[in-house]
């Protein structure tokens, strides 16, 4: 396992949701702007899978405003455990991007929020590929993470020895699922 998963499933993504609480148990989301972006490509019915998704407050904004049924992956047991009391029609459960639970061609649309940042780098394609692979056919994938002017690393600020990598995630995500599959692709870009 790598030591940034490692260090995540450990302890670390609880940290990090006990930091960021009142963003996660907030009776609205933060990003707004984001979620209605997204929620337009939507139906009632639809199958969506947020990776990263902290207590699932952005999966119960898609439930009420789509109809959708939603499911979240999410390190931190704390913040799927604060979920679950929260968002009770929510199926939330403790994973990460790079294995996920899932069937094949199971969810309409994937979205990773704000997470992939903190992946491992021997880890990222495989969770773009664990997306693609519960991705349906003609599904969307929805990347919103932070895109600098230039790659950048830089150490992660709460525990020694991790990294926070932020770049275009558009690049290794086409590069790895557009080639091989009729995937629409959609991004929001927070400049850093």
């Amino acid at each position: 396992m790598s030591s940034q998963k490692k260090n995540f499933l450990e302890g670390e993504a609880d940290h990090y949701f006990h930091r960021n609480r009142q963003v996660y148990e907030a009776e609205v989301p933060a990003n707004t702007y984001a979620l209605d972006f997204y929620a337009r490509f939507l139906k009632s019915g639809d199958r969506v899978l947020e990776i990263g998704c902290g207590s699932g407050i952005n999966l119960e904004y898609f439930r009420q405003k789509s109809s959708c049924l939603v499911y979240g992956v999410e390190p931190s047991a704390d913040a799927v455990a604060s979920g679950k009391t929260l968002f009770p029609e929510i199926n939330l459960q403790v994973s990460t991007a790079d294995s996920l639970s899932f069937e094949n061609e199971s969810m309409d649309f994937v979205l990773f929020g704000f997470c992939l940042y903190l992946v491992d780098r021997r880890l990222l394609f495989h969770a773009v590929m664990e997306a693609d692979r519960v991705l349906k056919e003609g599904g969307i994938l929805g990347i919103t993470d932070f895109d600098p002017l230039v790659p950048r690393v830089r150490p992660y600020r709460h525990v020694p020895g991790l990294f926070s990598y932020k770049m275009d995630y558009t690049v290794p995500c086409k590069s790895c699922i557009l080639s091989c599959r009729e995937t629409q692709f959609l991004a929001l870009r927070q400049r850093v």
